[in-house]
Parts: structure tokens; sequence; C-alpha cells
């Protein structure tokens, strides 16, 4: 009762809102309101083969299948998710939201033969500063739904390369090339993995992280992530 009452007196000062219409949270909301949630810009990538997303790595690597959940648009409801995942220490942000993708996707084929779960990695001092990965986030809810493990200290980044954002398409391919390496190849061997990240823009950092997998091992790689700036 006190928990109870304590809470009450905190939400009346410090009501919760909706981090993105700013709707006052009822009982069991959190982040995001439910008719935000319903509104979420969903692609439906994960139900059509050779979807903007696939064909974005078309001729550059190989993969099995690729998806973003959500469509990103400057200014949108997936830009406010990821910019309150990355910068504003919302790391719960992450498993929620991969709970909500695993939820909406298990149904369909596209975990089919999964064995790992692989979140693109943070290099060390940017990890170090932000104090979570939130590609290991989305990674951690996905995993709670699909029980399928999470890999998150084998593939590293070896160098600390910089923002990607305020770059063009081809700076962003030079910013990441062989950045990437593996702790333990074989460990890879033969297994089917799924490559997480919170947005896919250019692709560059994803190819990147695949062609350091197709380098140090035989396996087969599928691309998701949160958000996806690709239309069709």
């Amino acid at each position: 009762m006190m928990n109870r009452w304590i809470k009450s007196l905190i939400d009346l000062f410090f009501p919760q809102v909706c981090i993105y219409c700013g709707a006052p949270f009822v009982e069991g909301e959190k982040y995001l309101c439910s008719e935000c949630i319903i509104k979420l810009p969903r692609t439906s990538f994960h139900l059509r083969p050779e979807n903007a997303t696939e064909q974005l790595f078309w001729g550059k690597v190989t993969i099995e299948r690729a998806a973003s959940f959500l469509h990103f648009r400057k200014g949108g409801i997936t830009q406010q998710i990821i910019h309150h995942l990355k910068y504003k220490g919302e790391w719960k942000l992450g498993v929620t939201m991969g709970r909500l993708m695993a939820n909406e996707m298990k149904n369909s084929t596209f975990f089919n033969g999964i064995d790992l779960i692989v979140p693109v990695p943070l290099h060390k001092n940017r990890l170090k500063l932000r104090g979570y990965n939130q590609a290991e986030q989305i990674a951690n809810g996905l995993s709670a739904v699909t029980g399928i493990p999470v890999c998150g200290n084998n593939l590293y980044r070896s160098i600390e390369s910089e923002s990607q954002t305020s770059r063009n398409v081809f700076q962003r391919w030079l910013n990441v090339r062989h950045i990437f390496l593996l702790k333990d190849a074989a460990a890879l061997s033969g297994k089917h993995i799924l490559l997480i990240d919170d947005v896919l823009t250019s692709g560059a950092t994803l190819v990147s992280c695949i062609e350091t997998v197709e380098r140090g091992v035989f396996c087969k790689v599928s691309v998701l992530t949160l958000g996806g700036t690709q239309k069709m």
C-alpha cells in the first residue's frame, strides 16, 4: 500500500507521458501509449521476400533474409523512439521494442532456423560512455520472446568510427570499412545468425559486419533492424 501511495504521489507531480504524443499513461502503459503503438509505421517487410531492406544488400553481401520493422521518417515516431533509446538512457525501451517486434513477427517464418541473435557492437569507448548497447537491448527483447540466445561478445569493433549521421553514402562506407573483428569465428561455424541494429540507412555498418563474418567462417546471415529508411 505504501509503495502504491508513493507511486501515485510521484505520478501526480511527475506524470508519466507517451514519449511521442505526450498523452498521460493509463495503467500498464510505458514509453508509448496504446494509440501510438497501434499507429506505429509498420513495414510488414518480414512478410515480403525481396523487400526494400533485402534489396539494399543485393550485390554487396550474401544474406538469407532481411527486414526493418518500422519505417523511419525524419521527425516521426520511429526517430523519437530511437532518440530516446540511444541518447536518453532509456535502455529498457530497447527491450520493450524487441519484445514487440518478436511478438508481431513470431507467427511468420522470419525466425525459422535462426540459431543466434548477434547485435551490432559498439566500440568499448562508446559503450562505456552510453552504459549499454542499444542493439543488444533490442536483441534481448527478441530473445525473451523467441527463445533464441543472444551472442553479444563475439563480434566486436576494433576501431572507434565517427558518427555516421552527417556523412553521405560514400563517406559512410569508408567510415566503417574493416572496423569489425570476430573473437571466436569457429563458434559461428555452420550457424544461422540474425544481425540486429537499431536503424538501417545506407546499410554500410551492417555490410561491414557481414563481410567480417563471411571472411571468418561459413555461416548463414539474416538481418533485422527496428527502423529503416527504405520505402517499398
